[in-house]
């Protein structure tokens, strides 16, 4: 009994512990997890910002470009040069570690700004063999403002997914607050109810030895009575107790689990005479019988008593055989 004890206080102290890592654990994988989305929002405000970037380079080196064409200074590297950021800007692919912009309208922008470049090559090529350069100048306007409209719709884009990030780690944010006093409560509800049971508990002990106690108490006095005398559960039929009367009588030398109807009547089964279903709590049922093995007949009184913190079938017999003269 006493290494049971150990064993639940072991458990509860085990699971008190456990319940009192629970915050700081949830607590702390928020903060994980709320540092990590915060570094991949960062990160993908970086790779924003630097689409926004190189969007602003196309539309200063085409200016650039344009107007060295017009002073008659070539650059085809510069021209290989926005050839390769606008292709990047669409596909993500490329040296400059531009990821590719999800959003439909700066997509839709940003093919158009390819076109208008083609054309902007094209014509560059045709005032280098003596075209006049009026429609050059003309496509590096209208380049220029489409280049305008592109930064705009990724700043758009950009704005848009900052705000996005900044609701969803407010939404995370608040989730885990919500979690977090949810396991407090839980955590206090279970402790209330552990400290319950945990006294429920004690005071069963304190019931039990107190049962046992008096049972070893009434031991003496029924071993003392010439009356036999013994106590059964009713259920299972098992011998709990059968004083010294009763021993010397059926020569009982040790209960060891020995059924009431084995010992008392040497019978292999219940006996259909049996009175368990008549006994009522506080009351005694009288009856008598004649018992084959010592061949007396008896008074019996039953009675529903409680043993070692169970219900149990007391009976005392007394020897009612008529005497012989």
């Amino acid at each position: 009994m006493i290494k049971t004890i150990r064993t639940i206080e072991v458990y509860r102290s085990g699971r008190a512990i456990m319940q009192k890592k629970i915050i700081p654990i949830t607590l702390a994988a928020a903060l994980l997890i709320s540092s990590f989305l915060s570094l991949v929002s960062i990160s993908h405000l970086q790779g924003n910002a630097r689409i926004i970037n190189y969007t602003g380079v196309v539309r200063g080196a085409t200016q650039r470009l344009v107007k060295q064409e017009l002073n008659n200074n070539p650059n085809d590297a510069l021209m290989e040069k926005i050839d390769a950021i606008i292709e990047e800007l669409l596909t993500g692919e490329g040296e400059n570690g531009l990821a590719r912009l999800d959003d439909p309208g700066y997509l839709e922008l940003a093919t158009q700004m390819k076109e208008d470049w083609q054309q902007i090559r094209q014509q560059i090529y045709q005032v280098r063999e003596g075209d006049s350069p009026d429609q050059l100048y003309a496509a590096s306007e209208r380049f220029f403002e489409l280049a305008d409209q592109v930064v705009s719709a990724a700043e758009r884009y950009t704005e848009d997914r900052v705000l996005m990030a900044q609701k969803s780690l407010f939404s995370l944010t608040c989730a885990f607050i919500l979690l977090a006093v949810a396991l407090s409560v839980y955590t206090s509800r279970q402790s209330r109810r552990q400290k319950a049971l945990a006294q429920a508990e004690e005071a069963n002990q304190r019931r039990s030895e107190y049962l046992s106690r008096m049972s070893e108490a009434l031991r003496a006095p029924m071993n003392d009575i010439s009356e036999l005398m013994y106590v059964a559960d009713p259920e299972t039929y098992e011998l709990l107790f059968i004083n010294d009367a009763g021993r010397k009588t059926f020569g009982v030398d040790a209960l060891d689990g020995q059924k009431c109807y084995r010992v008392l009547q040497n019978a292999d089964a219940p006996c259909s005479f049996c009175t368990n279903r008549f006994l009522k709590d506080g009351e005694t049922y009288t009856w008598e019988y004649t018992n084959p093995i010592t061949g007396c007949h008896y008074l019996l009184k039953d009675r529903l008593i409680e043993w070692d913190g169970r219900t149990a079938r007391m009976e005392i017999a007394f020897d009612n055989t008529p005497v012989r003269v």
